[in-house]
Parts: structure tokens; sequence; C-alpha cells
């Protein structure tokens, strides 16, 4: 109700959904035209494009805009990068209208499982293979990148188990048994634990 004592929008036959007191339509016009100038053509391409004028039917207009000009992507594709083509932002959901935008290209977490590998395990990928131990001899630890098993990475060689640690403390300071592939897997990053399993 405004100061005038007349109501600014009325109920609707539809749930949920409120209409414009037709007497008050003038001054939200106005109001329109003075925070969103261009209002006038969004409704026109909501109307064009057969999307209501709700905040849900502007998100999907700008959805498929942002489709339309998405230039050709690298596989695969890091999730947020992914994200910020065909969504508002980075951190967006990937709604299948989003993901469908972004055609067959895999988005990946591009997480890191960190290794102390055992003696003779070898890593193979199509560039060549690592002697695992080795490289952890002089760095104390190997760092496994998503990126490289979704490339093929396979181990090779014996081992007795594998241990997934999410303390980095315990991982780092902890005895492997002998023949352990000793994994460091933080809490809020599991996403390249089944690759590596």
């Amino acid at each position: 109700m405004t100061g005038d004592g007349r109501e600014e929008v009325v109920v609707s036959g539809r749930r949920d959904e409120i209409g414009l007191a037709e007497e008050r339509r003038p001054a939200l016009v106005l109001l329109l035209e003075c925070v969103w100038p261009a209002w006038c053509e969004g409704l026109s391409d909501l109307t064009a494009h057969g999307l209501p004028p709700t905040p849900d039917g502007w998100s999907r207009f700008l959805d498929a805009r942002r489709a339309e000009g998405i230039p050709e992507l690298p596989e695969p594709l890091k999730r947020r990068t992914a994200a910020a083509l065909a969504a508002p932002h980075s951190k967006a959901t990937p709604t299948d209208a989003r993901r469908l935008a972004l055609e067959d290209v895999e988005a990946t977490h591009d997480g890191t499982v960190r290794l102390r590998p055992p003696v003779g395990l070898v890593a193979r990928t199509r560039r060549g293979d690592v002697d695992l131990p080795a490289v952890a001899s002089v760095l104390g630890e190997v760092a496994i990148p998503e990126r490289a098993s979704l490339d093929g990475l396979l181990f090779d060689g014996k081992l007795r188990g594998v241990l997934l640690v999410e303390n980095l403390g315990a991982w780092r300071d902890l005895h492997a048994p002998h023949g352990w592939l000793f994994a460091h897997v933080p809490g809020c990053d599991t996403s390249t634990v089944p690759r590596l399993l």
C-alpha cells in the first residue's frame, strides 16, 4: 500500500504470482527507466525467445546468450573456467543448460594427490615413464595432478596397499610400511581420489 492508501499490487489468478495494479504502472515504468534504461529491450528479448518476464526467464536468456559466444575450448577445462564461460560467474551452479552450452568439454576440479611412493613404483604416461621413488628421493614426495589421470596415467609396480591420509602432519611424519603407497588427500579436495584408485 502506498502513502495515499492505494494498492501497489493485486493478487493474480496464478499461484505464487502477484500483479501490478494498473493505476501504478506509470510509476513503475518511470522507476524502471531510471534504474534500467534498457528494460524495454530486455522485455522484447524475453518475448522473442519465448521466456517469461521473471528473474528465472532473464537468467535463462542470459545463459543462452553466453552460450552463443563460447569459443572453441581446450579439453579438459577447469570447472571454474567452464562456469565463468557459461554462467554469470565462476562459482555459479552448472545447470543442464550451462553444461549443454559447453558441449562435450569435460570440466575438471584440477585437484592434486601428493604421494610418498614405495620402491619400484613407476608412473607411465603417453609422454614417458617416471620412477616415482627417484623423484621422491629428491623432492620428498610426488604430486599427481588430476589431468595426468585424465590423460591415461598408469602406475606400474608392486603395491601391498594404498593408504589415504587426510591429515597432512600424519601423512608427512608417519613411517610408511614397506610396499605401501601413502597418498595425502585433503578433505576439501577428494575429487582426484577415485581417479587415483
